[in-house]
């Protein structure tokens, strides 16, 4: 499971669901580390 970085979009999936994030940090968050696209904050 860690070389599919399972464990960390688990951590990251449940640090989301308590820490009170905005859709926008959300997609922000994405758009950085997925797509590999510029900060936009």
């Amino acid at each position: 499971a860690r070389e599919y970085h399972i464990e960390r979009k688990w951590r990251e999936a449940r640090l989301a669901r308590t820490a009170p994030i905005s859709p926008n940090l959300i997609l922000s968050y994405l758009a950085q580390h997925v797509l590999g696209l510029p900060r936009s904050y």
